[in-house]
């Protein structure tokens, strides 16, 4: 017959004491360092900072993207789309206005040679008669 060797029990290591316990890891809430468990651990804090930051600028750059895209939208509208209103001024030439003056009240804001050479085409040339209708759309220069 042959011999079994006796075993000590207490030296066998048990399969509960090489597995680790649920109760020995670190709560969720903390982040596991590079360095194992025996590391210090990372402050979660700055870590949260950090996020709550960079969302932050995503989210304003994200914004700038669409209030440009919505600007930009509205410039490209068609101009045949909305009806244009010529806007004209109905001068009754006075005694003593000249074609200067007229500019002058008509288009103020616009070089007034530049004016006076339209209003000369409009009154079909540089004279004027006490009376005359002119009809003056809005002049640009």
């Amino acid at each position: 017959m042959t011999m079994i060797p006796a075993i000590d029990v207490l030296d066998a290591p048990t399969a509960a004491a090489t597995r680790r316990t649920v109760a020995s890891r670190p709560p969720a809430s903390y982040a596991t360092p590079a360095g194992g468990l025996d590391a210090p651990l990372v402050d979660t804090a700055a870590i949260y900072r950090r996020r709550r930051a960079f969302v932050a600028i995503a989210v304003f750059f994200l914004t700038i993207v669409s209030v440009i895209g919505v600007g930009q939208a509205g410039a490209e509208r068609d101009p045949q789309s909305e009806p244009v209103v010529a806007a004209t001024t109905l001068v009754i030439v006075q005694p003593g206005d000249t074609l200067w003056d007229i500019a002058g009240r008509v288009a103020p804001d616009v070089d007034r040679r530049k004016a006076v050479d339209q209003l000369a085409e409009i009154a079909g040339g540089a004279r004027l008669e006490v009376g005359q209708r002119l009809e003056i759309p809005a002049i640009s220069g």
